[in-house]
C-alpha cells in the first residue's frame, strides 16, 4: 500500500551543494523543503575531512562518489541496425551518487561569464559579419544582461566562499588579477590560493614577457571562511574542492522546516 507524506511548499531533487543552497535560500522565505537523494546522506566533516577526501585510490580508481554502471547505466549504438549495448565503464561523464559527490569532484574553477557573451550573435555579426553564421544555427544573444546578474554573480560567491582576486573592479583594472574579466562590484571574499612552487615559476616567466597572470577563481577556501552559517576548511590547491564546497551541504539541517529523505 502507498504511503502518503504530508504535503510541503517546495521539493529540491537532489541534496548537493547547489540543492543545499537553494533549500537555504528557500528555507528563510518560510517555506517547507522536501530534498530527496539517491545516495548515501553525507556531511562536511565525518566525511569531505583532507587528507581523506583526496584519497586517490578510492575516489580516483574506485568511484567511491560516482555511480556503478552495473546499478545504473547509459546504451549506446553505433546505428539504427545495431542492438544498444550497456556502459560497462564510464569516460569523462561521471554521474554522482550521494549528497555532495558532484560539488566535491569537481576541480572548483568558478569562472564569470565574459560580457560579449551575452550579445554572442550580435557580437559576432558586428565583427565578422552575419555571412559566417550558418543557416540554422542556434546563436543568439541572451534576453538579459551581464549587468542584471553581476549582483547575484556577487552574492553567490560570497555564500560559496569562492577564492581569487578582483582584476576589474567596477571598471578599474587592478594588478595582479585578471584584466580580462568583466567590472565586478566587490572583491572575493576570499584572496587566491597559494601558488604552488611550478606555478610561481610561470607566473614569474609570464610577467617577464609582458604577460598578465593571474590566479584563477577556485571553489576552494584559501583560508578558514563561513559561508551560509557553517564552517569551512582551507582547501589544498591541489585537491579537489572540499573546503567551501562541502561546508554548505548540513546548512539545510539546521533549519526546522526541512526534510530530506
Amino acid at each position: 500500500m502507498a504511503k502518503q507524506n504530508p504535503k510541503k511548499d517546495v521539493v529540491v531533487i537532489g541534496l548537493g551543494w547547489t540543492g543545499a543552497i537553494l533549500s537555504m535560500e528557500l528555507a528563510q522565505e518560510g517555506l517547507e523543503i522536501l530534498a530527496p537523494e539517491c545516495g548515501d546522506d553525507r556531511n562536511t566533516v565525518s566525511d569531505f575531512q583532507y587528507p581523506d577526501i583526496i584519497d586517490e585510490l578510492k575516489y580516483g580508481i574506485r568511484y567511491k562518489l560516482m555511480q556503478k554502471p552495473s546499478k545504473f547505466t547509459l546504451t549506446v549504438r553505433r546505428s539504427m541496425d545495431e542492438i544498444a549495448r550497456p556502459y560497462r565503464h564510464l569516460g569523462s561523464f561521471l554521474p554522482s551518487d550521494g549528497v555532495g559527490s558532484a560539488g566535491v569532484h569537481w576541480n572548483g574553477q568558478n569562472w564569470r561569464p565574459q560580457k560579449v557573451e551575452y550579445r554572442l550573435r550580435s557580437y559576432v555579426e558586428e565583427t565578422f559579419g552575419a555571412d559566417v553564421i550558418p543557416e540554422g544555427m542556434t546563436i543568439q544573444d541572451w534576453s538579459i544582461t551581464y549587468e542584471e546578474q553581476e549582483p547575484y554573480f556577487d552574492q553567490f560567491e560570497k555564500v560559496a566562499g569562492i577564492s581569487g582576486k578582483v582584476g576589474n573592479l567596477n571598471g578599474e583594472i587592478i594588478e595582479s588579477g585578471n584584466p580580462f574579466e568583466a567590472p565586478r562590484s566587490s572583491e572575493y571574499p576570499l584572496p587566491p590560493l597559494p601558488h604552488t612552487y611550478d606555478a610561481e615559476l610561470f607566473r614569474q616567466a609570464a610577467k617577464a614577457k609582458g604577460l598578465h597572470p593571474f590566479p584563477r577563481p577556485a571553489g576552494n577556501a584559501s583560508k578558514a571562511y563561513t559561508p551560509m552559517a557553517c564552517s569551512s576548511n582551507p582547501a589544498i590547491s591541489a585537491a579537489s574542492a572540499s573546503g567551501s564546497v562541502a561546508s554548505t551541504i548540513p546548512s539545510p539541517h539546521r533549519r526546522p522546516a526541512f526534510w530530506t529523505r
